[in-house]
């Protein structure tokens, strides 16, 4: 397949890797042509498929994609978790990720291992100087979106099961929250429970240091984008559990029936009020 007018109008491509999303743009697989994703995509037409599956570990693919954008990855210790994905990320992961991907690599071993800037980098970026530093600070504040992301979600979960208030606890050294509801149905096999400790489990204890970093702003964010948005948060530490968090999140909102109607199928009926 040609794309000749790639540099001109360029090819919007969804991935979907082991059930995590991702996007990105046909240019940037092109980055490096040799590569797996690169002579996929060229074997396909991105014009007539949404979305291409790859049955590969999601969460690791983060760093395959962020070293086609910038020619570099940043990863931690293989003792400490990673903070842009929640798992550990260690060099032999990665390598076997970038051997499927027939990615061109070289592990630069820095002096310093709990160095945040330990990294992946291209042979021949480094061969012709052209070393690209990623800057933590955009890993972590793409994981600080997705957080408050997750939060939004969470209060549309609420408002659609007509729930008024979710407790939910973020441990700083355990991995996964807990999730409560002022209804009776908050045993943790019941549906709103299972559903909302689905979208906050991957942020563990991430959470937590989120909840102290940015606190005000996060809450005026909430606060501007949901109607009917209102929270309490309690700290408190122990030394078996470190730092936790319990986030009251609580509907204070109206709901307006008419509206409602206005929006759905009932729209135009003669139901009364």
């Amino acid at each position: 397949m040609n794309h000749e007018n790639t540099d001109e109008e360029d090819i919007h491509i969804a991935l979907n890797v082991g059930g995590m999303k991702y996007e990105t743009y046909y240019s940037t697989l092109l980055k490096y042509p040799t590569s797996y994703l690169a002579k996929f995509i060229e074997k396909e037409d991105p014009d007539d498929k949404d979305e291409y599956f790859i049955d590969r570990d999601g969460q690791l693919f983060w760093y395959v994609l962020e070293f086609y954008r910038n020619g570099t990855i940043v990863f931690q210790d293989p003792d400490k978790m990673c903070v842009t994905c929640g798992r550990v990320a260690t060099r032999e992961l990665l390598k076997e990720e970038f051997e499927f991907y027939e990615i061109p690599f070289t592990v630069t071993e820095a002096a310093d291992k709990s160095n945040l800037a330990n990294a992946v980098t291209n042979n021949a970026l480094s061969s012709s100087g052209q070393k690209d530093h990623y800057v933590m600070e955009k890993a972590i504040a793409a994981k600080l979106d997705e957080f408050m992301y997750c939060l939004k979600e969470v209060f549309a979960k609420m408002v659609i099961n007509f729930e008024k208030q979710v407790q939910i606890i973020f441990f700083g050294r355990k991995t996964h929250p807990t999730v409560k509801t002022l209804s009776m149905s908050d045993h943790p096999s019941s549906y709103l429970v299972r559903t909302i400790s689905d979208l906050v489990i991957p942020y563990g204890s991430v959470a937590a240091k989120f909840l102290e970093s940015f606190e005000y702003d996060i809450y005026a964010y909430l606060r501007s984008e949901c109607y009917g948005f209102e929270w309490k948060l309690q700290k408190d530490m122990s030394e078996e559990i470190g730092t936790w968090i319990i986030v009251t999140i609580m509907d204070e909102g109206n709901i307006n029936r008419t509206e409602i109607m206005e929006k759905s199928c009932l729209k135009g009926g003669n139901l009364k009020s």
